[in-house]
């Protein structure tokens, strides 16, 4: 083996040391970030969504609506609406959790992974450089998808939180109406 036989064993080796460590990162870095509150989007809750929508759903029932639209009582009206409105906030909380955790978690990990690993696989042949070429230019492209995707759903889930607070403020003003005459219960309840 001549001087150019133990170059080559040498790029060999070396690149198949650069995969090695690059397949690592491409298979542990997401499971390595998928702990991550900031991945996760959301800390612990004190109280589970699914427990505290079974101690609601029982008050905001047709027969209660009805049995308060029969006695037109404030406190009956402002107890089923705020109840509703609770309920509300967290399935509309669970929507967003869910929303953001499908582009963090999913997407953007699956896209890095997959570059990791075809740009390792790459590198342990001849075409080392290409490998290279493509992890670079497919994990820009991956950032700009997802940024733009990421940038895309924070406007909507602005405006969709800026219309809640519009219809919780009104109903909210509602319930500060002193007699059941003002601000009926059916003001309140969605149509």
């Amino acid at each position: 083996m001549g001087i150019l036989g133990a170059i080559f064993n040498f790029r060999l080796a070396f690149y198949r040391q650069i995969s090695y460590w690059m397949a690592t990162a491409g298979l542990a870095l997401p499971l390595m970030i998928s702990g991550c509150v900031s991945v996760r989007g959301y800390p612990d809750r004190l109280i589970e969504p699914v427990d505290a929508l079974k101690e609601i759903k029982p008050i905001v029932t047709r027969q209660n609506i009805e049995a308060c639209n029969a006695v037109k009582t404030v406190y009956c009206r402002n107890h089923i609406l705020s109840a509703g409105m609770i309920g509300v906030d967290i399935n509309f909380s669970e929507f967003e959790r869910k929303l953001f955790k499908e582009n963090r978690e999913i997407s953007f990990l699956t896209t890095v992974t997959t570059l990791g690993l075809t740009t390792a696989g790459a590198m342990t042949g001849t075409a080392a450089l290409s490998g290279i070429a493509t992890g670079v230019v497919g994990g820009k492209e991956a950032f700009d998808k997802e940024i733009l995707l990421d940038q895309a759903k924070n406007a909507i889930h602005t405006q969709m939180r800026a219309l809640r607070q519009t219809v919780a403020n009104r109903i909210r003003y509602g319930m500060l109406k002193p007699t059941f005459e003002e601000y009926p219960l059916d003001a309140g309840l969605p149509h």
